[in-house]
């Protein structure tokens, strides 16, 4: 876990997949724990794709004040002024405002500043989304070897229970008990 993530919240997700499972070894232990940290991967995943725009935001809207002040509209505004209302987005309600009338005369709104964060962030969103179909292809390929292998268990099962239902004498074959503690193994 990182250092931000609540080890509670993994903790209850691990639990919730464990007992929805009824794990029956080891192996199958392992593959919850494997899908519980694919899945809190995953989760992960998708938080920073939005943080990677998210901070990008400031750096967005400076770009868009710049393009503006390029076509001529702010040509009062300076560089500096702009970088200020930009920074004064997130903690300035007025300059808020502000920038919304801005934006709104150019047929804008805070939608263009995300899509403007995302284009400034495109490659760090690339990687954040191979890396996330890379969590989400081992989830799923784990998910797969759990229903083969319960597969593979149910037929051994169902050939076993057919051989003596099928068997031709009368008689039931014997089938010895699993040995209930090591020293019967010996």
């Amino acid at each position: 876990l990182l250092s931000d993530e609540s080890k509670t919240q993994y903790d209850e997700l691990l639990c919730g997949f464990a007992g929805s499972v009824e794990a029956r070894d080891i192996i199958e232990w392992f593959w919850v724990k494997d899908i519980a940290d694919l899945t809190w991967e995953i989760l992960r995943m998708r938080r920073f794709k939005v943080g990677i725009i998210d901070v990008a935001k400031k750096s967005a809207l400076e770009a868009i004040m710049l393009s503006l002040t390029e076509t001529g509209e702010m040509l009062s505004f300076d560089l500096n002024f702009s970088k200020r209302l930009a920074a004064q987005w997130f903690t300035d309600a007025k300059a808020k405002e502000e920038i919304f009338a801005l934006l709104a005369r150019h047929d804008l709104n805070a939608e263009a500043i995300a899509a403007q964060a995302f284009m400034l962030r495109c490659t760090e969103l690339e990687a954040a989304e191979r890396m996330l179909a890379s969590a989400e292809k081992r989830r799923n390929e784990t998910l797969r070897e759990i229903s083969l292998r319960r597969e593979i268990v149910a037929r051994q099962l169902r050939e076993k229970s057919d051989r003596v239902i099928d068997a031709e004498n009368s008689e039931i074959p014997h089938i010895s008990a699993p040995p209930t503690s090591i020293t019967e193994t010996a």
